[in-house]
């Protein structure tokens, strides 16, 4: 809209600018949505007014999933995706977020799983500059190499595509708090906990 008012009326206008006068006529800078001839509005009000109400949804204070992942690209071969998954319940002293030690292990089984030596690419997030996974990089130096991505650089990280697709799938995943075991399983319980793989691996077709 912008380029359409310099090229008419060669005048130059700010994004706000531009917004202004739109909004005063009733126009919106929002896209139109675009929707299906078949859509049924009367079963999508419906749905909306009687099952929608009973879809169970955890709210925000019962926990929190985190999840680091890794692209990896080698000439002639397929690419490959890694990841690792984790889920917390709400605890105060309790470290939400990957430590160091987590991504030193994540590194170890990535070589593990491609079996060669690894070129490491990542940002500079504080934890990727730990003194201990510095220190753990140089003892893995005869099969890893790591560069660092200068600050605020996206476009040069290819694993900035892949995150909105990992979003896409966690969409519909609920972090909910265990329920406690009936009474007289609380000491199974905590002899065979239950916790998710620590890696996986996904190939990409491209």
């Amino acid at each position: 809209m912008n380029t359409v008012i310099g090229r008419r009326f060669h005048l130059t206008y700010t994004i706000q600018g531009v917004r202004k006068p739109l909004v005063r006529n009733g126009w919106s800078c929002q896209v139109p949505a675009r929707r299906a001839m078949e859509r049924d509005d009367e079963a999508v009000a419906v749905w909306k007014a009687e099952v929608y109400p009973q879809v169970w949804v955890c709210v925000g204070g019962r926990g929190r999933v985190t999840v680091a992942g890794v692209v990896c690209f080698k000439p002639g071969h397929l690419s490959r995706f890694f990841y690792r998954l984790t889920s917390t319940a709400p605890a105060r002293a309790r470290r939400k977020s990957f430590a160091w030690q987590d991504y030193r292990d994540f590194l170890d089984v990535t070589h593990l799983q491609l079996g060669g030596p690894v070129v490491w690419c990542w940002d500079n997030l504080n934890v990727h500059l730990a003194d201990g996974l510095a220190e753990s990089a140089l003892e893995y130096c005869d099969w890893l190499e790591i560069y660092q991505f200068p600050s605020y650089a996206p476009d040069l990280n290819p694993q900035e595509g892949v995150w909105s697709l990992v979003k896409r799938g966690l969409a519909n995943f609920a972090d909910r708090q265990p329920r406690p075991p009936p009474a007289g399983h609380e000491e199974k319980a905590q002899q065979d906990p239950v916790s998710p793989p620590p890696i996986a691996a996904a190939p990409r077709p491209d």
